[in-house]
C-alpha cells in the first residue's frame, strides 16, 4: 500500500525528494539499508539503536527502503546518534517510529533528533533541512530588515513609545544619507526599501518573536502550576535519557501522567467557571458581553476553500469593470491614468497626511510591511519624516506609478455562511495592504 502511494507521488508531482515519517509500527533492531549511504564509503557509519528487536513489520520496512531508494534516520544522523526510543509507556519502550527520505534531499538534513514534546507516548521526530527559497526577480517578493522575517513581529508598547521617538530622530539622519531623496526622484522601491528597513531597526525594541514563551494572560487554564509541573517531567525525561533505568523511566512516566491529570483538571475547572460567567451575563440580558466573551474563550473553526487564483484575477475584473461602467473596457491597474480630475488630482500637503494617518484605528492588523498603525502615527508627529512621506506620494501620483511591492496583499477569503464555498461570489475578500 505505502509503495504504491509513494509511486503514485512520483508520477502525479514528478518528484524524486519525498520524506515519510510517523508510526511505522516496526522494529528494525540496529538494520541499515545497505543499498544507500549518507556517507562516503570512507566515513561510512554504522547505525545504532537502543531497541534491539526485530519484527516481520521491520522487515518489510528494510525491504522497501531498499525497492523505493528510501534512507532511515534513526539512530545514524545528528543527534540521535544512539538511536533513542521513540515511543515509552509502562509496559517498556520501542523504536517503531521514523524518518525516511529519498533523492537529493538526503544532502540537504542539517540535524535529526527525537523530542519529547507532547503528552502521547509517542515521541516528536524533529529534522532540519538546508533549503535556499528561490530569489524572486521584478520585484514580486521584497523583503525589508528583521520585522518582515516569518518567526518576528513588531507588537506595539506604549512604555516604548520614548524610546522609539528618539531611535526615529537618530535614523532620519542615516536615511538622508543613503539616499532617500534621490530615490524618491529615481526608484521608488529603493526608497520604500530603506523607509520600511529604517522604521523596523527603530522599533527593535518592540520586536517580538513568534515562537517565543507564552504569555500567560488573565483567565487562561494554563498558569504556572502547570507549567512547573511540565518543566518536572520535562526534567524527569532528560535524566531517563542519560541513565536507561527502569527507576528513571517509572519516575518520568509518573510525572507526566500528573501533568496530563493537572492539564485535565485545568480544562474542566476553566470551562465550568466560563460557563458560570456566561449564565450570570445573559441572566442580567447583557447579551453583548456575553458575545464578546464567547469569542474570547472559543476558538472557530477555520474554514478555507480551493478558490484558484485565475478564479479571484476574473472576479476582480469583473468587479472593476463593474464600478467603472458596464460597457468599460478597462481590466484591474489598465487605463487607470488616462483620467484626471483637478482636485483629486492636486499635490498630496502635510497636515492632509497627518489628518489621514491619525484618523487611523490602533491594535488593527498590521499590512504585509508588519508595521502597527501607532508606529505610523508616532512618526507623522515627526515633520522630517512626513515630509519623505509626502514627496514620495506625490512623486508616485506624478509618475503615475507605485513600488512593486505595493501591488501584493494579503487576500483572507471569508465564507458568507451560504451558497457554495468554492464559489467567488459567495465568498467576501479582505485585504490587508502596505500600510
Amino acid at each position: 500500500m505505502l509503495k504504491l502511494e509513494v509511486n503514485k507521488l512520483r508520477e502525479d508531482y514528478e518528484v524524486e525528494e519525498i520524506l515519510l515519517m510517523g508510526d511505522f509500527n516496526a522494529r528494525i533492531a540496529e538494520e541499515d539499508i545497505e543499498s544507500i549511504s549518507l556517507w562516503d564509503e570512507d566515513n561510512e557509519k554504522i547505525r545504532n539503536s537502543k531497541d534491539k528487536v526485530i519484527n516481520e513489520e521491520g522487515k518489510k520496512l528494510i525491504r522497501f527502503c531498499e525497492e523505493e531508494n528510501f534512507d532511515l534516520l534513526n539512530g545514524k544522523y545528528g543527534e540521535d546518534y544512539e538511536g533513542n526510543f521513540t515511543f515509552v509507556c509502562s509496559n517498556g519502550q520501542s523504536v517503531i517510529d521514523y524518518m525516511l527520505i529519498a533523492g537529493e534531499l538526503r544532502y540537504k538534513i542539517s540535524n535529526f533528533k527525537i523530542e519529547d514534546r507532547s503528552l502521547s507516548n509517542h515521541m516528536a521526530l524533529s529534522i532540519e533541512l538546508k533549503i535556499e527559497a528561490p530569489s524572486r526577480e521584478g520585484g514580486k517578493e521584497i523583503k525589508y530588515g528583521r520585522g518582515m522575517k516569518g518567526n518576528k513581529r513588531i507588537v506595539w508598547r506604549e512604555e516604548e513609545k520614548v524610546n522609539f521617538n528618539n531611535l526615529l530622530e537618530d535614523k532620519m539622519s542615516v536615511l538622508l544619507q543613503m539616499g532617500i531623496q534621490e530615490a524618491i526622484d529615481n526608484n521608488f522601491d529603493k526608497a520604500v526599501k530603506l523607509l520600511y528597513h529604517s522604521i523596523e531597526r527603530a522599533s527593535r525594541s518592540m520586536m517580538h518573536s513568534l515562537n517565543g514563551q507564552r504569555k500567560i494572560e488573565n483567565g487562561s487554564w494554563h498558569d504556572l502550576e502547570c507549567i512547573e509541573s511540565k518543566k518536572r517531567y520535562k526534567k524527569a525525561y532528560r535524566k531517563w535519557r542519560g541513565s536507561n533505568s527502569r527507576d528513571d523511566k517509572e519516575a518520568f512516566l509518573n510525572l507526566k501522567k500528573e501533568y496530563k491529570d493537572l492539564l485535565l483538571v485545568k480544562k474542566k475547572t476553566f470551562a465550568k467557571n466560563e460557563l458560570n460567567k456566561l449564565n450570570v451575563l445573559i441572566s442580567n440580558n447583557n447579551i453583548s458581553a456575553a458575545w464578546k466573551e464567547i469569542k474570547r474563550v472559543v476558538k472557530w473553526e477555520k474554514k478555507t476553500n480551493e478558490i484558484g487564483e485565475d478564479d479571484w484575477l476574473r472576479y476582480f475584473n469583473k468587479l472593476m469593470r463593474k464600478c467603472m461602467g458596464a460597457e468599460s473596457p478597462y481590466t484591474c491597474g489598465a487605463g487607470i491614468n488616462e483620467r484626471y480630475n483637478e482636485i483629486l488630482d492636486e499635490d498630496f500637503k502635510l497636515e492632509e497626511l497627518r489628518n489621514f494617518i491619525f484618523k487611523l484605528k490602533n491594535k488593527k492588523s498590521a499590512g504585509v510591511d508588519g508595521i502597527p498603525i501607532q508606529c505610523w502615527k508616532e512618526l507623522s508627529r515627526k515633520e522630517s519624516w512626513l515630509k519623505i512621506l509626502v514627496k514620495m506620494f506625490n512623486g508616485m501620483r506624478k509618475k503615475f506609478r507605485i513600488p512593486d511591492s505595493w501591488s501584493s496583499a494579503i487576500l483572507v477569503p471569508i465564507y458568507k455562511g451560504k451558497g457554495d464555498e468554492k464559489d467567488t461570489i459567495t465568498i467576501g475578500a479582505y485585504h490587508s495592504y502596505r500600510a
